[in-house]
């Protein structure tokens, strides 16, 4: 048998804080609690504060993430049929559609101008491969992708005769 006593628990200026912007009750993301404090937290400091019962996970919440990314352009040169014999439909609809276009577009710009809410690239090879759209340079965009972060709430907090 061991007489090893527990490791009594310290609690930093960073418990203290999240414990006192958690104590009504709200429940936070880790932004949230960084934007409430002004603290820079991360992930290994929740999983301590968890491990400590300062707080606990209580939820999730559905958030939008804006990022950027980079995504091609291409400009219409003509409609000339090449080593075509014919263009298929779609792609007598896409060069139609391009050629009325000013300057280079993005993929996004082309399904928008044609109805569509949506065009992959596999779409326009032929007509790159055919010299008919001409890939140029690469285009700085907004994206927004959806997420699930866990929301944090109050457990035990810090104790007021805590150290």
């Amino acid at each position: 048998m061991s007489n090893k006593q527990p490791k009594p628990v310290t609690y930093s200026d960073n418990d203290r804080a999240v414990a006192a912007i958690l104590a009504d009750g709200s429940e936070m993301t880790l932004a949230e609690i960084n934007e409430a404090t002004g603290l820079k937290l991360v992930a290994g400091n929740i999983v301590s504060m968890i491990k400590k019962h300062v707080i606990r996970t209580v939820g999730e919440r559905e958030i939008t993430r804006e990022s950027k990314g980079h995504v091609g352009t291409y400009s219409y040169v003509n409609s000339d049929l090449g080593s075509k014999k014919q263009f298929t439909e779609g792609e007598s609809e896409v060069l139609a559609v391009a050629s009325s276009i000013e300057g280079s577009f993005t993929l996004a710009e082309l399904a928008s101008a044609m109805g569509l809410e949506k065009i992959g690239s596999g779409r326009i090879n032929g007509l790159v491969k055919n010299g008919n759209l001409v890939k140029g340079e690469d285009k700085e965009v907004i994206r927004y992708t959806k997420g699930v972060n866990k929301t944090y709430g109050l457990d035990q907090g810090v104790p007021a005769d805590a150290e």
